[in-house]
């Protein structure tokens, strides 16, 4: 299997960012804008997208291994997001 990681796109400031479902969600600089996996690396997204939907977003890697691993994780981290606030990461559209 084809090795990769599980990660978090990160607000690096306080703002707003758009949100999936419509409008916009303010973020902490640190809070979760996404959960996502990729056997890309850091190639996943270019540096002028993560710069363009608000202040600025960050790739943060959070659990390497192969691909099942990795699609394990994510969806650990989508659900566990919506069991503390009530809703989906403002990126994610479906629990996967």
């Amino acid at each position: 299997m084809t090795p990769g990681f599980q990660y978090s796109l990160r607000a690096t400031e306080d703002g707003y960012y758009p949100n999936v479902r419509g409008g916009t969600v303010y973020l902490n600089a640190g809070d979760v804008w996404k959960y996502g996996e990729t056997t890309k690396g850091f190639g996943r997204y270019r540096e002028s997208y993560l710069k363009s939907k608000g202040p600025e977003l960050r790739m943060v890697p959070e659990f390497f291994g192969t691909q099942m691993d990795i699609k394990i994780a994510e969806k650990s981290k989508i659900y566990s997001y919506f069991f503390k606030n009530g809703t989906l990461p403002p990126s994610n559209k479906i629990f996967r």
